[in-house]
């Protein structure tokens, strides 16, 4: 007792102290931060967007809670010291939720925080909740892509969505024009639209996004995902192609390089043309002769080719082309003999008639007789005896001979050939 009455005071006085401390206000390492504003939330392929403002300049972090329906709130990210992936940092104002279901509806709310010290140690200090913001899973189209067509600019999109009843279409025209949403809804699981209403030379903006509907009670409301990619394209005034030419060519093996005769290819904007194959670089387009060239080396075949003329608009169009090379013929060369005019000419020059002379004649009546073009009229027969003294002008038996040897020379010449032709 003695020994506890002399601690008594000291007691006391560490007593006095420990009160004072924890009677003392907290030592802040920061203030408290401001809460975030603004929160809004779209829908992606795989999730729910989520952005907001942020209004402090010492926060930590931030924290988002989430709750389906009427459940209890939920901490997706509690913060800075509570493990987890994806925790949301200083500065960041964006979180992207990839556990959301499609189909079901969510409310989001977001803090900040810091972190104090005080006697107790270190401290999280947390700043209000920002606003709440509600959405229903609809996942959002992707890919979209935009191309001119002969009928106008054609859209196309990947389908991400297991609950859309429609696609939205939103348009504007330049850069500074206002978006606008077209009045054609696309049907459930169709990926397409061409827009017709169009001119030629504007510059049009696209985007698409997937809608659901909703229930509730009497009314129906309507759920839109977020929007796709945004497409930028001019609409120009086009023509669907077309290739016309020739369909098929025939070559000997052995042939010399060639080529076809010229295709005629139309189409706004210029088509280019392509070939389904060119076997090994023996057949290709030449562009500016609109031709087949044909090197040499293929084999006895037939190479058929697909030309596919291309713009960009739709439909393509295409010609088949094919190639037959035969093989070199092997049958011996048929000599032939012609029998001209000219044949039967130095043939029938081996006769020549002989000139009528008079047995009393001079020498310059000889002369002029010698030169005289011999006729051939038949010879007159006559039964009276020529005149003394001269030499009779008709056929002679040697000149009857030797026509006969070449009237038969003529004839084994014609039996010849037929024999020939014959075999």
């Amino acid at each position: 007792m003695k020994t506890i009455s002399k601690l008594l005071p000291t007691l006391l006085a560490l007593a006095t102290i420990l009160g004072l401390v924890t009677t003392m206000p907290m030592t802040a390492y920061a203030a408290t931060p401001s809460a975030p504003t603004n929160l809004t939330a779209t829908t992606s392929a795989n999730g729910i967007i989520l952005s907001w403002e942020d209004n402090s300049t010492d926060e930590e972090g931030f924290f988002v809670e989430r709750k389906e329906g009427s459940d209890e709130w939920e901490t997706l990210h509690p913060g800075k010291y509570i493990t987890g992936s994806g925790t949301v940092n200083k500065d960041v104002t964006t979180y992207t939720d990839l556990s959301a279901t499609e189909g079901k509806r969510y409310t989001y709310r977001v803090a900040a925080f810091n972190s104090k010290v005080t006697v107790f140690g270190l401290l999280q200090d947390y700043s209000a909740y920002s606003n709440e913001v509600t959405i229903t899973m609809v996942a959002a189209p992707t890919n979209l892509a935009a191309t001119n067509s002969a009928n106008g600019i054609i859209l196309s999109w990947e389908d991400n969505s297991d609950i859309e009843n429609s696609f939205v279409i939103s348009r504007k025209v330049g850069n500074s024009g206002a978006w606008n949403t077209l009045f054609a809804m696309v049907d459930p699981n169709i990926t397409t639209y061409t827009d017709t209403e169009v001119e030629s030379g504007k510059t049009y903006y696209y985007k698409v996004r997937a809608r659901s509907p909703r229930p509730s009670g009497m009314m129906l409301y309507f759920d839109d995902s977020g929007d796709s990619n945004t497409v930028e394209v001019v609409a120009l005034t086009t023509e669907a192609p077309m290739i016309t030419g020739p369909t098929s060519m025939a070559l000997i093996e052995g042939y010399a390089a060639t080529s076809t005769n010229a295709y005629s290819i139309t189409g706004t904007p210029v088509p280019t043309v392509a070939l389904d194959n060119n076997y090994e670089g023996k057949i290709t387009w030449n562009n500016s002769t609109k031709k087949l060239d044909i090197a040499t080396g293929l084999g006895v075949g037939s190479y058929p080719i697909v030309l596919t003329a291309s713009n960009g608009t739709s439909p393509d169009d295409s010609i088949t082309f094919t190639l037959s090379v035969t093989a070199a013929s092997t049958t011996p060369t048929t000599m032939s003999a012609t029998v001209t005019t000219e044949t039967l000419a130095t043939t029938m020059a081996l006769a020549p008639t002989q000139p009528t002379m008079a047995a009393s004649a001079d020498a310059t009546t000889i002369a002029n007789t010698a030169t005289t073009t011999p006729t051939t009229t038949e010879p007159t027969t006559s039964t009276n005896a020529a005149p003394s003294g001269t030499q009779d002008n008709g056929w002679s038996i040697d000149r009857i001979i030797l026509v006969s040897i070449g009237g038969l020379l003529v004839l084994a010449i014609i039996v010849g050939i037929m024999v020939l032709r014959r075999r």
